[in-house]
């Protein structure tokens, strides 16, 4: 081999080794990882999604939409799934597709005779929770090109809240209503179901404590489960529930009840500091699960939450009288909490949310 050729060949191997060692540098950056929120912009029927950077807890950019979407998934790093359901101008419910380093959105799953209760993603995968109230409640799974690939029929007549479910390793667990009939009304139950099969593991009736569930929050770290509901079962019929229910994981036996003086609608357990915040009417409280103690309480409500890292992201509405105390007066605005101190770090003015999960 000449001189020139072996000359050459040195300088290829070189060029080969570092295109190599930048695909690996590529692969293995750590990934972004952003909140986003459904932007409600003046005049009346302007939206945007707003994507936040969890480091600075800044806004750091706007995409322009169309639609008031009911649900923001994200499918990977630039993906994001915005779920919007039939209404008065919008015969069928949908799942549109966001690319953010582009802005570019288009209709992913189209002509959707339900409506959405949950949509989230799962090892690359689409899952959908459909039903409407009082009907048949089914889990679908697609894959990322919006293709169906599996149903499931999970009850025949339940309604579940939009963050009454989570995930553990490849079960998902699912909070429902049932209205099997008249007499009894609405009967809480879980349902635990293979992500892989769609098949049905078990379902555990939650009926002899409380009725109307609204939210489901995991401890898996002293494995414990809360369950906040709209009602007590007692004597008294439709008595407002006040109380958050804690049962032992995986076997969701009744451990104790932790009263918040309130109604609850929405949970997040966070595990590093063993709290768990709860949206509860016209406030927003944060309980100490070890000592079941109510450590304070918020003057101000929360529709649409998210966690991310040591932070939980806050749609939220405050209350006011006017000047004459004759009418009340509302605030929105999206506040960003430190759940190690409990104080709000930033807040953005504005009509915000639903955030992503």
């Amino acid at each position: 081999m000449s001189k020139t050729r072996k000359i050459l060949l040195f300088f290829l191997i070189i060029l080969l080794t570092l295109l190599i060692v930048f695909a690996f540098i590529k692969n293995n950056k750590p990934k972004k990882q952003y909140v986003y929120a459904i932007h409600s912009l003046l005049p009346y029927g302007n939206f945007s999604i707003s994507q936040i950077e969890p480091t600075a807890n800044q806004i750091i950019k706007e995409f322009k939409v169309n639609k008031a979407y009911d649900f923001i998934s994200p499918l990977n790093d630039q993906l994001l799934l915005l779920t919007i359901n039939k209404n008065d101008f919008l015969p069928t419910s949908r799942i549109d597709i966001l690319d953010t380093e582009t802005g570019f959105y288009k209709k992913l799953i189209a002509n959707t005779a339900q409506s959405f209760s949950a949509v989230f993603t799962h090892k690359n995968k689409i899952f959908a929770i459909l039903g409407d109230a009082k009907k048949p409640l089914w889990l679908n799974l697609y894959n990322k090109n919006g293709k169906l690939e599996k149903e499931s029929l999970i009850d025949y007549a339940a309604i579940m809240n939009d963050q009454a479910f989570f995930i553990n390793n490849n079960d998902l667990w699912v909070l429902v209503n049932q209205f099997h009939n008249k007499t009894t009304g609405d009967l809480p139950c879980i349902y635990i179901v293979d992500l892989n099969s769609l098949v049905i593991k078990k379902k555990i009736d939650l009926g002899s404590f409380f009725s109307g569930g609204t939210a489901i929050s995991l401890n898996s770290k002293e494995k414990e489960i809360y369950i906040s509901a709209l009602w007590r079962n007692s004597e008294i019929k439709h008595q407002i529930n006040t109380y958050i229910y804690v049962f032992s994981f995986p076997e969701c036996k009744f451990l104790r009840k932790i009263n918040v003086f309130d109604q609850t609608t929405k949970l997040c357990y966070i595990s590093n500091y063993h709290k768990l915040y709860a949206s509860a009417g016209k406030k927003f409280k944060v309980i100490d699960t070890q000592k079941n103690k109510l450590l304070k309480t918020f003057d101000f409500s929360v529709n649409y939450l998210s966690r991310k890292f040591d932070y939980l992201y806050l749609s939220s509405t405050k209350y006011y009288l006017d000047s004459k105390k004759t009418q009340i007066d509302l605030e929105t605005k999206l506040l960003i909490l430190n759940v190690k101190t409990d104080y709000i770090v930033n807040e953005f003015s504005g009509d915000y949310g639903p955030l992503s999960l």
